[in-house]
């Protein structure tokens, strides 16, 4: 992440954004796909799915099953949300 970056500048007035769970209905035209991707050992990766879940991040179910991962003993789990930017005229919108 560029050391520039700073959160504080969004400013959610002009730019919003409307997440959805990644649907066969939603993952074209304006939707623009995101995933989150958890790379590390297998007890780790579930733990934080499990506690992502447990704080109302997402469903367990929602992330992909354990893949394998570059190095062994290592495992991935990929998260996909669809994501739309709402422009300024939607800004009543919140995210989803």
């Amino acid at each position: 992440m560029s050391e520039n970056f700073n959160p504080e500048q969004l400013n959610p007035e002009q730019n919003a954004i409307e997440i959805v769970l990644d649907t066969p209905d939603k993952s074209g035209g304006d939707f623009d796909r995101v995933r989150l991707l958890a790379i590390g050992a297998p007890e780790v990766v579930t733990a934080l799915i499990h506690t992502l879940h447990k704080r109302g991040f997402a469903a367990v179910g929602d992330w992909s099953k354990l893949l394998p991962g570059r190095h062994p003993g290592e495992v991935m789990s990929v998260f996909t949300w669809s994501i739309r930017l709402l422009n300024s005229s939607e800004n009543e919108r919140k995210v989803r």
